[in-house]
């Protein structure tokens, strides 16, 4: 449970998150009794539940700590996260009606089934706040939310999920999951599929969009009018957009094109770019030699093994070696030439599948197909030894990086790129002269057959 937080040295005020605790065992008696001073929006809200004939005791309630223990711990709770839920919107939002209007549905139709309404409440709350989420802008709610209500229940997460990459309950989950909410709440907040609150959830949307039976509907207005009183929203009852015409639909598929094509020309723009940088690569690195393979030819090279090791989900390492640059080189060396010899060195240790080239003028990049982290390592610590065994006398000590696809957050070419870049350089500040490591990052959702 969520710490009071301290108001003075002799006062404490308890936390909406303290409300939504499994129980109040560790609430001072005479925090209840300051309730409407540290939460007076909050302390209105579960006043009029409490006064209300829906969900209360039918009368006025004037006493703020009295009106908490009336309600007591488990229904307090849904009012507390009704309110922290309706702040989601913010002041003037007509998210909030439609919200309170759902909630209703919900409650209806769980008064029907005998199921308990606080619980109804907060799933059909909950239902209309994920696609509000999911769908902030009004002028999209007119067209994409009429359609996604159109949709079945069966179909209508698969149609969100192409939509938009995500669902409304997993926006729902995205925004509450950092709340301290017990079990119970969390379940209603994100019901699994096939449970009686998804069920509840399916229904109360469906009432909402058929308008059927007609009694119900109708005792959805005046409820959701009571609802709307409590939770001090403006806007009730709130009517289903109405079916979306064609032309509409046909301006927003317009609309996506467009920006699917600006958005293509932003990424054969950058494609440009990179092209471009990385010939200036090769021109800055022009007395590299010839028979090792150049950042360019390393680059594509380097490119195409991990597409094909991300097509067919297979294993890939790669190694960095770099000579530690907190010893100068005497001033007849050159580091490309050092590197050279140690590439051609490499060559003859490695499998025929394996690549060695220059990354840039002063780092060799290994390429490891078929690879995990595991051999990698092994590979590497076999290269670290090698080198340094063959070190002449007044050449730099070697620093040497692996990684691999499984290890990364983004397996891409660029991101291994990275990852060595910063290992290397890491390793060549560290005044503990560390000169062989790896990434020990927890691995990726990358998986590898």
């Amino acid at each position: 449970m969520a710490v009071a937080v301290a108001k003075d040295k002799d006062q404490r005020q308890t936390s909406w998150q303290d409300l939504l605790s499994a129980d109040w065992s560790d609430i001072d008696p005479a925090d209840i009794e300051r309730f409407a001073d540290w939460a007076p929006q909050l302390s209105e809200t579960v006043q009029l539940a409490a006064s209300s004939a829906l969900i209360g005791a039918g009368k006025a309630v004037g006493d703020p700590g009295r009106a908490l223990k009336l309600l007591g711990a488990g229904r307090v709770r849904h009012v507390a996260l009704w309110q922290r839920m309706r702040e989601l919107f913010g002041p003037g939002g007509d998210g909030a009606a439609e919200c309170a209007t759902v909630a209703a549905a919900a409650y209806v139709v769980a008064k029907a089934a005998g199921l308990p309404p606080y619980g109804a409440i907060t799933s059909g709350f909950a239902a209309r706040l994920g696609q509000r989420l999911l769908v902030p802008d009004p002028a999209d709610q007119a067209v994409l939310g009429s359609l996604l209500e159109q949709a079945h229940p069966a179909q209508r997460e698969q149609l969100e999920e192409r939509l938009f990459g995500t669902t409304a309950l997993q926006a729902l989950e995205d925004a509450t999951g950092e709340w301290s909410l017990p079990r119970d709440l969390k379940e209603l907040l994100n019901p699994v599929r096939f449970s009686p609150a998804r069920r509840l959830i399916d229904d109360a949307l469906t009432l909402m969009v058929t308008g059927q039976p007609q009694g119900k509907l109708s005792e959805v207005e005046q409820v959701s009018r009571q609802l709307g009183e409590i939770l001090q929203v403006l806007g009730v009852p709130w009517k289903p957009p109405p079916v979306p015409e064609p032309r509409d639909v046909l301006l927003m598929l317009a609309d996506v094109r467009d920006e699917a094509a600006e958005s293509a020309e932003a990424v054969e723009a950058k494609e440009r770019q990179i092209v471009l940088f990385r010939d200036l690569l090769d021109l800055r690195d022009a007395e590299l030699q010839s028979d090792i393979l150049r950042p360019v030819q390393r680059a594509t090279n380097l490119d195409v093994e991990v597409s094909r090791a991300i097509r067919y989900k297979r294993k890939f390492s790669v190694v960095g070696v770099r000579l530690d640059p907190r010893r100068a080189l005497l001033p007849e060396l050159r580091a490309h030439e050092i590197l050279a010899d140690m590439a051609r060195m490499l060559r003859k240790a490695t499998r025929s599948a394996d690549h060695v080239g220059f990354l840039d003028g002063t780092t060799l990049l290994i390429v490891l197909p078929e690879t995990d982290l595991g051999g990698a390592r092994l590979f590497a610590e076999r290269v670290h030894r090698g080198l340094s065994a063959a070190r002449r006398s007044g050449h730099p000590k070697v620093l040497v990086y692996c990684t691999s696809l499984e290890q990364e957050p983004e397996p891409k070419p660029d991101a291994l790129v990275r990852r060595l870049m910063l290992g290397l350089q890491r390793m060549g500040e560290d005044p503990r002269k560390v000169r062989f490591a790896w990434n020990d990052a927890r691995a990726s959702m990358f998986r590898v057959k």
